[in-house]
């Protein structure tokens, strides 16, 4: 193979002990790099090789080796290591630290001794996810599409969105699928009263002061909880600490509190890598990189908001393709004084455009919760819906969240009959599978 100039690989890191490498790829930038594992870059070998020797020539050129790695090299063999040697035995470095890379989890066993790859579970009745590695399929690398969709993840803001196939030769999601920051109201509303015509300027904020809402009783934001809640929503570290049964009332810009107020979660946006990869059975999936903690939040479900006439025939187009995205803005139909009519529901649409949880997968043992959270906008009758962790996720772990019920707990089994046209097979895997999904 001929020495490729453009595509280089510029860096290593390791994921449950095998290296992972860091390529910029011809005619594109360095926010278009990718990681790779090494069995996906077979049609990169030499390409592989020539930034392992030119890492060689560094490490023998640099005259600042440190004392410990001299007495290394002093009480080994004068013997070069082979390449697969050197791949198993490449340290963890600090400049992956620098990176924002985080070391490879790892747990120990009765001995003592290291297992890599594994997160050490903090209960013995937890077992720990397995991360196998997935490589890219060399025809995906080489398709145009699969460039033009990483263009526009690159475009997205808040931490790296990368994207994965290692199941078949589909390049990447619609290239038409337009990603979008925030919801977007479409004319079909017209329809329900009051909806296109409200103002910013009924929106009412809080007296806190600028370090925070810290006083529970007298914050007008947090007096919007239920007092069982214990009208708190967010812990120090900005994880949710109770379930979805009730909405987020977060603070917003006519509040006095500051951009620090412990009540500014999701209105900061995304603060976790993710991965559209493909599955094996479910089309699209999504999953993160890194580990979760339960609680944290991992994106908002966006797209088109439209009225009831229109979900309608949305949702009837959806069912002969056997595709929905649709997603019910119905939280405040049935809480408080001021009941909305079910005929003045909006609804989210994610398939044309929205988010990267648009790929999030049913599960019917999710590890993703849906809130409801306003902030400047509230009317009860469109609002955001923010997706929290229900519990710890693992690196690479598929995120999934469930299509038919606002709990984490499984449901009983479906059992269709044979009038139950709209009934489709539930794909989940999971061990409490109810076995079919409603359309």
């Amino acid at each position: 193979m001929a020495e490729n100039h453009s595509t280089k690989v510029v860096d290593v890191k390791y994921i449950g002990g095998h290296p992972w490498y860091r390529v910029t790829w011809k005619g594109l930038g360095p926010s278009y790099d990718t990681w790779e594992p090494t069995r996906c870059l077979g049609v990169l070998e030499d390409v592989v090789k020539q930034w392992k020797e030119r890492t060689r020539r560094k490490r023998r050129a640099s005259n600042s080796t440190s004392i410990t790695k001299r007495l290394k090299l002093l009480n080994t063999s004068k013997r070069e290591p082979s390449l697969e040697e050197e791949e198993e035995e490449e340290p963890f470095t600090i400049w992956d630290l620098v990176a924002g890379e985080k070391p490879p989890y790892i747990m120990v066993d009765k001995n003592n001794q290291k297992k890599p790859g594994m997160m050490a579970s903090k209960s013995a009745k937890t077992k720990p996810y397995e991360h196998k590695d997935e490589p890219t399929r060399p025809a995906v690398l080489a398709n145009p599409k699969h460039h033009k969709f990483l263009k526009k993840l690159a475009k997205i803001e808040g931490p790296q969105i990368t994207l994965v196939n290692s199941v078949d030769d589909e390049p990447c999601p619609p290239l038409d699928f337009e990603f979008i920051k925030e919801l977007r109201l479409t004319d079909s509303l017209k329809e329900i009263a009051g909806v296109t015509t409200w103002n910013n300027n009924f929106t009412v904020g809080c007296s806190c002061p600028v370090t925070g809402c810290v006083d529970k009783e007298n914050c007008d934001c947090l007096d919007e909880l239920p007092e069982e809640t214990g009208r708190k929503q967010y812990d120090k570290h900005g994880r949710i600490t109770r379930n979805n049964q009730y909405a987020i009332f977060e603070c917003n810009s006519r509040c006095n509190c500051g951009p620090q107020c412990s009540s500014r979660v999701v209105q900061k946006g995304r603060k976790v890598k993710l991965e559209i990869f493909k599955t094996t059975n479910k089309g699209w999936g999504l999953r993160s990189p890194e580990f979760l903690k339960k609680g944290t939040f991992v994106e908002l479900y966006l797209g088109e908001v439209i009225g009831p006439t229109e979900t309608r025939r949305r949702a009837d187009a959806g069912n002969e393709m056997n595709l929905s995205y649709l997603f019910d803005l119905d939280k405040f139909h049935e809480q408080g004084e001021d009941v909305l009519a079910q005929d003045s529901c909006c609804t989210i649409d994610g398939r044309d455009c929205g988010a990267a949880s648009r790929f999030i997968n049913h599960s019917c043992d999710p590890n993703l919760l849906t809130y409801a959270v306003t902030s400047e906008r509230q009317d009860g009758k469109i609002y955001n819906l923010a997706l929290f962790t229900a519990r710890d996720i693992q690196p690479y772990e598929e995120l999934t969240f469930s299509y038919t019920s606002e709990s984490a707990a499984p449901t009983k089994k479906v059992v269709p009959t044979k009038d139950d046209k709209e009934s489709k097979p539930c794909l989940c895997g999971s061990d409490s599978c109810v076995g079919f999904l409603w359309a």
